[in-house]
């Protein structure tokens, strides 16, 4: 049984959420606590004998290189956010080409090491992307989220896509996809990978799931913020109600949660990251 760990790196006013409040042009002036919430992670999973991949924004890469050091020499593998967080559907093609280029090029010379992986922001994923990604070299995606009542996230041709079992699927031109769960929950079939899902519904709701899922599929693909652990984060009151909802709620209890999760011992779960799979460490089959 593999949980595959997952944390796209941004800071706690460049989400989409957000976006109203802090325009791309502000981002220089804000309080940046990454840096802080990215060792408060990287704790709790030593202290879970865990490794995760780690989603970095381009931009967060330019501003914090120790932080992208840190995490490839800790043994986290660390892959592409892209560079600015900008909802895929807003960017021409040759835009994106950009935008998918820079980031890995920046994670790369950092590192040293192939940037393989790629999450698109907010899920958005579009099949221009998958081909990009494959032009530019990238071996996998995990950004296909198949819930359609988000207007946020992208759909792509799934006619593209061979299941070679479990949870990983491949596409016709060589790209793997490793998709976000979603359980049925009495005939309805609902997000159950993190971020906001994980904070909103119970702990033990939350864990039932993850068991179930991992008993039928193997893997378990998990994600979350690093801002989603930080209750001390400058709260924006100008949002509106739903807004502030979904940004704020449950995250007092996140980092709890988050050990609960890595420690789901009615299926011993290995927690790992992408890495381990391409590298045949752990079966996500």
């Amino acid at each position: 049984m593999t949980i595959a760990m997952t944390i796209d790196v941004e800071d706690w006013f460049q989400v989409e959420n957000l976006r109203s409040a802090f325009p791309t042009a502000s981002w220089s002036a804000q309080q940046y606590r990454v840096e802080k919430n990215i060792d408060v992670l990287l704790t709790a999973l030593e202290r879970n004998d865990a490794k995760a991949t780690f989603f970095v924004l381009g931009f967060i890469a330019e501003r914090f290189p120790e932080l992208v050091r840190t995490l490839s020499s800790s043994g986290h593998d660390v892959e592409s956010h892209g560079y600015g967080h900008v909802i895929l559907r807003e960017l021409s093609e040759g835009e994106i080409y950009e935008d998918l280029q820079k980031s890995k090029c920046i994670i790369e010379n950092l590192t040293g090491q192939p940037v393989r992986g790629y999450r698109a922001p907010a899920f958005s994923i579009t099949d221009r992307t998958l081909d990009t990604l494959t032009e530019l070299g990238y071996e996998y995606d995990s950004s296909v989220y198949n819930f359609r009542m988000h207007h946020r996230y992208g759909h792509v041709d799934t006619a593209r896509f061979n299941h070679l079992g479990g949870t990983v699927w491949q596409r016709d031109d060589g790209l793997l996809e490793f998709p976000l769960p979603m359980l049925n929950v009495l005939g309805i079939r609902l997000p159950w990978a993190g971020g906001g899902y994980f904070r909103l519904i119970p702990k033990n709701m939350f864990l039932r799931g993850v068991r179930s899922f991992l008993k039928n599929n193997g893997c378990y693909v998990f994600y979350m913020h690093p801002w989603e652990i930080d209750p001390e984060q400058p709260r924006v009151r100008s949002l509106s109600p739903l807004s502030y909802f979904r940004h704020y709620y449950g995250i007092s209890d996140a980092a709890a949660k988050l050990d609960a999760l890595m420690k789901v011992d009615a299926v011993e779960p290995i927690s790992t990251s992408f890495s381990d799979y391409l590298a045949g460490k752990h079966s996500f089959i």
